[in-house]
């Protein structure tokens, strides 16, 4: 909930609909850009898309589904620094998947011991 990205539009003084976002992105003069998202701040990679194969989205509205626009990039996120918020609970929620369980199988009905039933 942290570092959901949040949006409404609402009327200004003048009764005019403006958005406001908890979120945005910084364009900087090298090129990069960054997303400042409440307190923290992640790396915006930007990669264009194989022309020849390009999503699209839809809107499901009843009925019919109204295509709105075609995908022509892609942004992946990362966070800024390994001391953030995020980054804790991407790794630790890496470190649970990863985390080898079942290894030791407890057997309640173990049978007939085969060292006895050789005799």
């Amino acid at each position: 909930v942290e570092n959901t990205l949040r949006w409404r539009i609402r009327k200004d003084e003048s009764g005019r609909e403006v958005r406001e976002s908890n979120a945005k992105i910084v364009k900087w003069d090298d090129g990069t850009m960054s997303l400042y998202l409440g307190n923290e701040i992640f790396e915006v990679t930007l990669m264009e898309l194989n022309k020849n194969n390009l999503p699209h989205l839809y809107v499901q509205q009843p009925g019919l589904m109204s295509a709105q626009s075609v995908m022509t990039h892609r942004m992946t996120f990362r966070p800024h620094s390994t001391d953030s918020q995020t980054h804790r609970k991407v790794t630790l929620n890496m470190a649970d998947r990863s985390r080898k369980s079942g290894q030791v199988k407890v057997m309640d009905d173990v049978g007939q011991n085969p060292e006895i039933t050789r005799r």
